[in-house]
């Protein structure tokens, strides 16, 4: 049979039928009324260069990223659309950083239109680039649009559950007030404009669109991604990040935090209409440079990320200005207070308008407020000419030049600003304060009131006329805002200048990121890479201690940043923190036995006594300070192995011969110091598997670490000894070569006053047993660790056997109202 046989298949995303042929297979394509024709406003545009570039153009949300066809696309000077199949060809695209700005906001269909992307891509004169991986345009459904309401706050909800949380006023376009409407659409991870950078391979979480793209929110605002959408169990921290369509790059604006609603973004936040992704919490971390004087270098980077820091700390606005809501409440006020009844419309009218007018002035004055101390930041300005005015970086001063008199002009407008309207500001809150009565209560409102209030409402009115040139208070705090804003990225920029150069584009191989904890030293440890670190923070429910640090340190170098509280570390009002490895750590010999002093200063908040112990020996640290410290235990893998604020005793070394006492000053401020005394006892035992170690506690203070290395794969058994009748006296947890707590495998019961557990070892290195004791109690403890397999733990499960070296008891047999996790704390296991 030779008859033609035609099938059509719709897709959403191209409004377009397909036909095949019965007889030859034949593929064809033909627009529908709902396809635009592949046109370009632009028109297909042959640019000045000598380049082509060709690709496909797909839809990033919809089923199997359809292609998608008549959407306008730009590089450099070079236009054209995509065809039916999404097919694109460039012609003459110049050489260079182009920008990639593909539009389909006209390309719309039933269900609703695509949006904007814009890119960056690096292009070679007379090559011919083929991009092998699509260029992904999201679909923005006519349901997943919302209004904003310019007078109150507004959730924006993707399907998925995704939700931009913006306040009253706070969408802009063009730089006026936006109704929107702004949809959020939740994209495969794998499908962002262009490819991420390497490093993120396999680590994106979710990405987010946020259109349209010309979208602005002068104030970050929040976005919230429900856990169910995060694959990352047992993490309570993330970066999120934004694609800049001006540099090509990505740029880490927040952290977010695990919640009960979700992940929600703590510190930064979403700055308009991009693309964002979410990944494991990762920390900026910058270096001076590696040439030229490095002492010059070193202060102008330390003096470069001070004024960062000072900036922030000026630059803590919450909310935007909503000029519609100070304006309608004007306009209502406004000769209003004339008769009782017009007076009581006023109230009723405007009384849902002055709880969100309250919130935001009770903002806009505390950021007036808070740059009263704007000449903190000149003084430090000036540290930064001081430090990085002769070379320091061994560079061309020209940027750095122009990056100082740039910072200079934007700190002046915004002193102005303070100057001209803070007083202002204070009136206006003054006649908003003297309406609180009668909007709180409208009944105060009467006819012996009246005149009250009508020179109330006069007083308010009047104080809002009075921001000459500005139509309105809130168009000087804007500009205020907007200032500040751009004082934070100059200072980032001039920041990153001093601290990157030809031959050193931020990369710092040999630092590494550790968070550091009283009681337990590192719980995690990550390698600087291109200058960021991944790090988690928290205990397991997702709460920031108070008895931990984080600090970037390069030993090799002998540099460190500042030791930062992790409890200080994510400040809501700041960007995410950057770890300037900006401070000098001093070294020093240790003899053991003999007490030593000393004093650390801000400059230098690090202190490194170098000390030599043989294998298995147990070590005595006796270490007291004058202000907010801890000192640790550090092996040669740069692991802290145990650290207090006071006195500690770790047993069985291993790892080496070579160890080192490390004193961290915590957030020790410009003109302080902290002195310190400390010394390190050893003893001449040695010890092995299947032998019990012993130890006081006697010190509320003190803790114990018992050490030994083993290889991935193996199974050990800890026995814990000293349960009696009046409960446990101490704790335990076994700590991994990373830091992390390992979990048990096993429980094998408490008999005779020995508790015994079970764990497999995920990797190869240094193991520790971090020993506490409870409040209150100063006990002797008691550790026995052996080797075993399952092989093992069967028989001496059948057989009762006792423990040996290489060998261990087990017990399935329980002590009369003991459960299996009878003496399980959140912070390990019981003895």
């Amino acid at each position: 049979m030779n008859d033609l046989r035609r099938f059509a298949v719709v897709g959403l995303a191209l409004a377009a039928v397909a036909t095949i042929s019965g007889c030859s297979g034949g593929l064809g394509t033909t627009a529908t009324d709902e396809q635009p024709a592949a046109t370009n406003p632009l028109g297909d545009r042959t640019g000045s260069g000598t380049a082509r570039v060709s690709g496909t153009l797909r839809a990033a949300n919809i089923g199997d990223a359809l292609p998608v066809g008549g959407v306008p696309i730009a590089l450099g000077d070079a236009a054209t659309a995509s065809n039916v199949d999404g097919s694109f060809v460039l012609l003459g695209v110049p050489a260079g950083r182009q920008q990639l700005i593909v539009d389909g906001s006209a390309v719309a269909t039933r269900d609703g239109h695509y949006g904007e992307i814009a890119a960056v891509l690096e292009i070679a004169a007379g090559e011919d680039l083929r991009l092998d991986r699509p260029v992904y345009l999201p679909f923005v459904t006519t349901a997943s649009e919302q209004v904003v309401a310019l007078d109150a706050w507004t959730t924006v909800t993707s399907a998925e559950g995704v939700a931009l949380e913006i306040p009253p006023g706070g969408a802009r376009q063009a730089g006026v007030e936006s109704e929107g409407p702004v949809s959020v659409q939740v994209i495969p991870a794998d499908r962002t404009p262009v490819a991420l950078p390497e490093r993120f391979a396999g680590r994106v979480l979710t990405v987010a669109s946020i259109q349209p793209a010309d979208l602005d929110f002068p104030v970050p605002v929040t976005l919230t991604t429900p856990s169910s959408l995060i694959a990352e169990e047992g993490r309570n921290f993330f970066s999120l990040w934004s694609l800049n369509a001006k540099s090509g790059g990505v740029n880490q604006v927040a952290v977010a935090v695990r919640e009960d609603a979700g992940v929600r973004t703590v510190a930064g936040g979403v700055g308009g209409g991009r693309w964002y992704f979410l990944t494991d919490l990762e920390f900026a971390v910058r270096s001076p440079c590696q040439f030229g004087d490095s002492q010059a270098a070193l202060e102008c980077s330390a003096a470069a990320l001070h004024l960062l820091d000072e900036v922030q700390e000026v630059n803590a606005a919450r909310l935007p200005g909503a000029r519609t809501v100070l304006g309608r409440i004007a306009a209502a006020l406004a000769g209003r207070g004339r008769t009782l009844a017009r007076g009581q419309a006023v109230l009723e009218i405007s009384a849902g308008l002055y709880d969100v007018a309250v919130e935001g002035l009770a903002e806009y004055q505390g950021l007036y407020r808070q740059l009263e101390d704007l000449e903190t930041v000149s003084f430090s300005l000036m540290g930064v000419r001081d430090a990085c005015g002769f070379g320091g970086c061994g560079r061309d001063q020209t940027l750095l030049l122009s990056l100082q008199e740039e910072l200079s002009t934007q700190l002046d407008i915004a002193r102005d600003n303070v100057e001209t309207f803070s007083w202002r500001f204070n009136r206006l809150n003054a006649a908003m304060t003297a309406l609180k009565p009668y909007y709180e209560s409208p009944d105060v409102l009467t006819a012996e009131t009246l005149p009250d209030f009508g020179s109330a409402a006069a007083g308010f009115t009047e104080a809002y006329d009075g921001f000459p040139p500005y139509a309105s208070p809130v168009d000087a705090y804007d500009d205020l805002v907007e200032v500040l804003a751009a004082v934070r990225d100059t200072a980032l920029t001039l920041l990153e200048d001093v601290s990157t150069s030809a031959g050193n584009t931020g990369q710092v191989t040999a630092a590494v990121v550790q968070r550091v904890c009283a009681g337990l030293g590192t719980t995690h440890l990550a390698a600087v890479d291109q200058g960021y670190a991944g790090l988690d923070l928290g205990n397991s429910a997702g709460q920031l201690m108070d008895d931990c640090i984080v600090l970037a340190i390069d030993r090799s170098a002998d540099l460190a940043s500042t030791p930062r509280r992790e409890t200080g570390l994510i400040d809501p009002l700041r960007s995410p923190p950057i770890l300037g490895l900006t401070c000098l750590v001093e070294s020093n010999l240790l003899q053991p036995g003999v007490p030593m002093s000393g004093v650390l200063i801000a400059e230098s908040p690090v202190a490194r006594w170098e000390f030599g112990a043989q294998q298995r020996q147990t070590i005595q640290v006796a270490f007291s300070s004058s202000g907010d410290a801890l000192v640790g235990l550090v092996g040669a893998d740069g692991v802290v192995q145990l650290a207090g604020s006071g006195s500690f005793e770790v047993a069985n070394l291993s790892g080496g011969t070579s160890f080192a006492l490390e004193v961290y000053a915590i957030d020790l401020h410009p003109d302080d110091e902290l002195t310190y005394t400390l010394s390190v006892n050893p003893t001449s035992a040695a010890l092995d598997y299947g032998v019990t170690i012993t130890g006081s506690l006697s010190d509320p203070s003190l803790a114990a670490a018992v050490l030994f290395s083993a290889n991935a794969g193996e199974r050990v058994l800890i026995e814990s000894h000293g349960v009696g009748v009046f409960g446990a006296a101490y704790r335990y947890a076994l700590h991994g070569p990373d830091g992390r707590e390992v979990p048990q495998v096993g429980y094998q019961g408490e008999l005779g006053g020995v508790s015994s557990e079970l764990f497999d070892l995920p990797l190869t290195g240094l193991y520790r047993v971090i020993v506490t004791p409870f409040p209150g109690r100063f006990p002797n403890y008691e550790i026995t660790i052996s080797r075993a397999s399952a092989a093992d733990v069967l028989s001496h499960a059948r057989e009762g056997g006792n423990a040996a070296a290489g060998a261990f008891p087990v017990s399935v047999c329980r002590a009369a109202g003991f459960s299996p996790r009878g003496f399980a704390t959140a912070g390990g296991h019981s003895a």
